[in-house]
């Protein structure tokens, strides 16, 4: 799940960015305004795809570092240090909330942003980000006597330096994402990723431990704002304007609460595990429900990246919003529905193949994670509605609901005591929540969850299908091979079953997809580069 103006694309001059408007010029003078019409319906359906070509190239990059370098780690530090890490992170993620406060959303959103509003945006998140880090870092001896383990003021206090230094980047982000200029944010993204895991892995391979996920956390930090800042040529300007600040305020207060409060959701099982079941629990289970979050991190929040400016573009007309919508739905679980129902299938000999036997409670957790997993993949596109609409009010009490009914659940789980129970409690209220959490946001465009279920069900079909085979592939194999044996012969044999089955029935999802993919590569947009303009 986890940003008022009206304009139909029909009528919203869109533009193209030129080289004279990069330079400043009004855009009546140097900027060739797109007619009204086919044209400029074409020319973000261009953008839109061409965002979503680089974003998933730069994901696919991205996730194979990360993967690579998750593994390296876990191979050299224990799931204790891992824990440490994770205790902390429950807090400081919470405070990132707040650096942000849902004005980089609300950049993108609002149709009509000055200058004004981008430097007072800037000074005002650079002064909260200070702020948190110092009340973040005055929390450690508090969070270190909450969890019993000394170490964490030191780990806490260097994480906080992480807020100042994020703050500096948000209005270039949001510049660039509002421009949809998709190919810089990549190249940033990945660059930074390969260089925080260098750091990381060589710091841990010398002995350092603990620390090395720290240092790889605040170089994520540094090199994030170092890329922007090279790639950008806006900066900002000595001026801070209140009005400006409420401009964008309603709708960033909305946002704000509502991520505080669906953080919360996402954390508090780690927050409980830690408290009650100690770190290498929390090491196993925070293990197990990030693999979980694989496809909502590396697929749906790439395609919210690009929807969320694309679906505001078109806010006002909301057959083509609807009809968008439903079928990014599609493609998204045309991608994530078979990586959950197969990582379920093939749990065992994925984590101690990948892992390592010392992480094999992690198996009937991520098991019963992959269910939930494979919902949360589409349940959390209804923030493209709320936010695209404006209605971040209607986001914010749903959130809070949602949120009360979820930590109730996590609650139990800790009363019937093991981190597995908890599992179960989350992935059973997540179902239930299901039906309220798409009729909600669905009455903003006119969809039904008859609508949801007529657009998934295909592609869940052929998923299943999938995991069934491969399931009774495993029976048949022999019982003496590896881990990595078994995982090497099982996953082609899903792929090759799945992509059968989609061709064989031509999914519309898997159509869409295709002629994506053939149009990005026939007419590439290339994006401009972030300036003053807006």
């Amino acid at each position: 799940m986890t940003r008022e103006p009206t304009a139909s694309i029909g009528r919203w001059p869109l533009t193209m960015y030129s080289s004279s408007h990069l330079s400043g010029n009004s855009p009546s003078e140097t900027q060739p305004v797109l007619e009204a019409g086919s044209y400029r319906e074409e020319n973000l359906t261009r953008r839109t795809i061409s965002g979503l070509g680089w974003s998933l190239g730069a994901q696919i990059l991205r996730q194979s570092a990360q993967f690579l370098i998750a593994v390296l780690l876990a191979r050299l530090l224990s799931p204790s240090e891992f824990g440490l890490v994770a205790m902390v992170v429950v807090f400081s993620g919470f405070a990132s909330l707040f650096n942000d406060l849902g004005f980089g959303p609300a950049l993108i959103q609002r149709q009509d942003i000055e200058e004004r509003h981008y430097s007072s945006v800037f000074w005002v998140n650079l002064g909260f980000g200070i702020a948190i880090a110092a009340l973040l870092a005055g929390a450690s001896p508090l969070i270190a006597r909450f969890y019993k383990q000394p170490r964490l003021i030191a780990v806490t206090m260097l994480i906080s330096l992480c807020f100042p230094i994020n703050s500096l980047g948000l209005v270039q982000k949001a510049k660039f994402t509002r421009q949809m200029d998709f190919r810089s944010l990549g190249l940033v993204d990945v660059g930074n990723v390969v260089v925080s895991g260098l750091v990381a892995g060589f710091l841990a391979w010398r002995g350092f431990g603990v620390w090395s996920l720290v240092a790889q956390m605040l170089s994520l930090a540094i090199g994030e704002v170092v890329g922007l800042w090279l790639l950008s040529d806006w900066r900002p300007r000595a001026l801070l304007d209140r009005s400006a600040i409420r401009d964008l305020f309603g709708f960033s207060s909305n946002l704000t609460g509502f991520t505080a409060i669906n953080y919360w959701y996402r954390n508090g099982d780690n927050l409980l595990v830690g408290k009650f079941f100690g770190s290498v629990a929390l090491g196993v289970y925070s293990r197990a429900y990030n693999l979980m979050l694989l496809p909502l991190s590396q697929i749906t929040y790439v395609v919210s990246k690009v929807m969320f400016p694309a679906l505001s573009r078109m806010q006002s007309d909301k057959a083509r919003v609807r009809d968008v919508y439903l079928r990014s739905i599609a493609m998204i679980a045309l991608v994530t529905f078979p990586l959950m129902l197969g990582l379920l299938v093939v749990a065992d000999h994925f984590i101690i193949a990948i892992y390592g036997s010392a992480w094999s409670g992690v198996i009937p957790i991520l098991r019963v994670y992959c269910i939930l997993g494979m919902a949360q993949s589409v349940y959390s596109t209804v923030g493209w509605i709320f936010q695209s609409q404006g209605r971040t009010d209607w986001m914010f009490r749903w959130g809070l609901f949602s949120a009360v009914v979820s930590i109730a659940a996590m609650a139990l789980g800790v009363w019937l005591g093991s981190p597995m129970a908890i599992a179960i409690c989350l992935t059973a209220i997540g179902l239930l929540l299901l039906p309220p959490g798409f009729g909600i946001p669905g009455r903003l465009i006119g969809i039904t969850l008859r609508d949801i279920a007529r657009s998934l069900s295909s592609v869940t079909g052929c998923a299943a299908i999938m995991a069934v085979s491969v399931w009774v592939l495993g029976l048949c194999l022999p019982r003496g091979w590896s881990n990595l044996v078994f995982l090497s012969v099982e996953v082609p044999f899903g792929a090759a079953i799945y992509t059968l089955l989609v061709h064989l029935f031509q999914l519309p999802a898997y159509l869409e997809f295709r002629e994506i993919l053939m149009r990005q590569l026939a007419h590439p947009v290339l994006p401009a580069r972030c300036s003053n303009g807006t």
